[in-house]
């Protein structure tokens, strides 16, 4: 009942926390306990006193926290086990913090990116459907006054506008019951495997979302190795973390392969979702026995990309929306003088 208002920034935030006090050498639960006194988010205090109580009562911290698996996903939940079994759990909260802390980064720039544009999206659209349902039909009651011959161009905006006047509530209702409809539709299995193709074929967004999964997989996976943990654990825990289904059942694909031996270069070499650089420096990090520091690479290259192309999204799209939206809008004031201008010359 709690996870629903649990935000990733108050996850992220309680681990950096807690891998402070931990590294500082305050008990685990102690700083666990002062943690729960300081949390604002009430849902999230709750989840933390219970996991708080569970550790209290002689429960690994990893069991504890994987009793909320909508909050603390697989990945998490390994690398606090790892750090249990190692007695490292400071060091491997910091590995977490830093997952989280990049993967927040990246969504705010996301958010900073497309904020803008989508804000213009949203005013022009509200005022183009009030030129339409308020300001075109006070003008069409002259153009019946003087019953003058309409351009097309007018003909067509007045039609527009008494369709707006007419079914705004049934558009209202379609557009809402349209949104539920693909929430619902996402939630089945047919639905995820649909959406996350659609995702994927995006013009631009596709190509992003792409370089997002790769950078999250080979960051997954030099995390998890260099933690020490199997390979097919590690694809295991990356699997389960990746929500697309086609790089699900790639990663399906190779824990298969390399459950027969394959090393990871011949199983990602397989696959049509990984470029072929990415093959070429995983093979050389298996020849030069530093894997785990080559998918770091990868990872970084490729979040450097999504990094550079979020950057240059703004810039391409702002100016684009602008011109479409204010063609829109010219066309209405323009199918509205245009006969206003002849009229202008049947009075004279």
């Amino acid at each position: 009942m709690f996870f629903q208002s649990v935000s990733q920034a108050d996850i992220q935030l309680f681990t950096q926390q807690l891998a402070t006090m931990v590294n500082a050498k305050l008990p685990l639960l102690n700083g666990l306990e002062i943690l729960v006194k300081d949390q604002k988010n009430e849902s999230f205090r709750q989840i933390l006193k219970r996991i708080a109580k569970l550790l209290a009562d002689g429960n690994p911290f990893s069991d504890s926290l994987a009793k909320y698996p909508l909050i603390f996903d697989k990945f998490y939940i390994q690398m606090v086990r790892i750090g249990e079994k190692t007695g490292q759990i400071g060091p491997m909260l910091d590995r977490i913090n830093n997952y989280l802390s990049g993967k927040t980064e990246l969504k705010n720039k996301l958010i900073q990116a497309l904020s803008y544009p989508a804000i213009i999206v949203v005013i022009t659209s509200l005022a183009i459907v009030f030129l339409l349902i308020f300001v075109v039909p006070e003008f069409e009651t002259v153009f019946k006054d003087y019953q003058a011959e309409l351009p097309a161009i007018t003909s067509t905006v007045l039609a527009i506008s008494h369709f707006f006047s007419d079914q705004l509530l049934i558009i209202v209702i379609v557009f809402i019951a349209f949104i539920i409809g693909v929430y619902q539709f996402a939630r089945t299995k047919n639905g995820y495997r649909i959406l996350s193709r659609f995702y994927l074929s995006i013009p631009f967004v596709g190509n992003l979302m792409k370089q997002l999964f790769i950078s999250r997989i080979c960051l997954f996976l030099s995390v998890l190795l260099e933690a020490k943990v199997t390979l097919l654990e590690a694809l295991e825990i990356s699997k389960s973390s990746i929500h697309n289904y086609y790089y699900e059942k790639e990663l399906k694909r190779m824990i298969s392969y390399t459950s027969r031996g394959d090393r990871l270069s011949d199983s990602i070499s397989r696959s049509r979702l990984f470029p072929e650089m990415v093959i070429q420096m995983l093979t050389v990090g298996e020849e030069t026995a530093n894997i785990h520091q080559m998918l770091q690479s990868v990872s970084d290259h490729y979040k450097a990309e999504v990094d550079r192309f979020t950057a240059r999204i703004s810039t391409l799209i702002e100016p684009l929306m602008i011109v479409v939206l204010g063609l829109i809008v010219g066309t209405i004031v323009v199918s509205i003088y245009l006969p206003m201008f002849e009229l202008g010359t049947l009075v004279k």
